[in-house]
């Protein structure tokens, strides 16, 4: 099957991940800005914009993949791979998404713009050949998540502090590293992925405890940076954020991991973990 059905586009589009879209709020959210209502509609634009764009990267990593995608247990049901979107529409409807989102981007600011255009350049080069090397192809994936954080910045003016970047960019290996380490637990190094066979469980394992305490530290001192504008309650966020580390942690002790937004939407405790570090950092900023 080949006919473009919308709900099988919506799919292609992956609406699951577009949870990672909720980090363009992160940067006004954290400032106190975010419910200024200019600030909050150019921020929603943002995330509209990251989707279109994000879409884009997908469809052109299901086209680059899509033989080995027809091979996978869980990735041969995307709409590509199953054949309910042809190859050739696939094709056709990245570019034109990248396009409207570079658009509205620069429409809504030219550092935006720089940013999306920065996002779909460094998917391009994963899909073209950086996906095949090892430990190097991690931070193309992180980028994703560290630009949609700089894009929130971007799009409504917020000067963003280097710790806080130190902490997305450290946030966003240790999700990438589980994300690896649970590839290789499923497989155990035959199938999957071939850059998989380079990766070792002790390895992976390392850098995600590094990671996760360059994290926790970066915060800390983040907070300290601050600590006049948004007083001692921002310190006292350091622990559910800590708490929600550890228990991504657990879940990667599990198998879990290998599509991070399983176990945002999936685990329970790890989302009350997250509502108490928001609630708590949100009193701090407007105390």
């Amino acid at each position: 099957m080949t006919a473009l059905a919308p709900a099988s586009l919506v799919r292609a589009l992956r609406p699951r991940q577009w949870i990672k879209n909720v980090l363009v709020l992160a940067a006004p959210a954290a400032a106190g800005t975010l419910d200024e209502p200019d600030v909050l509609v150019r921020a929603l634009a943002g995330v509209a914009i990251f989707i279109m764009a994000s879409g884009a990267t997908y469809l052109l990593n299901d086209v680059v993949d899509v033989a080995v995608d027809r091979a996978h247990p869980t990735k041969r049901h995307r709409p590509v791979a199953a054949r309910e979107i042809s190859v050739r529409s696939a094709r056709t409807i990245a570019p034109i998404l990248a396009l409207l989102a570079l658009a509205a981007a620069f429409a809504l600011a030219v550092e935006l713009g720089l940013v999306i255009a920065g996002y779909l350049a460094i998917n391009a080069a994963y899909s073209a050949g950086l996906k095949h090397v090892p430990w190097l192809e991690l931070a193309p994936i992180a980028a994703g998540f560290i630009l949609r954080a700089v894009a929130g910045g971007a799009a409504t003016d917020t000067p963003l502090s280097a710790w806080f970047v130190v902490v997305v960019c450290s946030a966003s290996l240790f999700v990438v590293a589980g994300k690896r380490s649970a590839e290789l637990r499923r497989t155990a190094g035959a199938g999957g992925r071939r850059v998989l066979r380079h990766y070792s469980a002790a390895g992976l394992r390392a850098f995600q405890a590094a990671t996760a305490g360059s994290a926790v530290v970066a915060y800390a001192l983040w907070v300290v940076a601050q600590d006049r504008a948004v007083g001692w309650l921002a310190a006292v966020s350091l622990l559910p954020f800590t708490a929600a580390l550890a228990r991504y942690s657990a879940a990667l002790d599990l198998g879990l991991g290998e599509d991070p937004e399983d176990i945002v939407l999936g685990d329970r405790v790890f989302q009350l973990i997250a509502a108490a570090w928001v609630v708590v950092y949100a009193l701090a900023v407007h105390a």
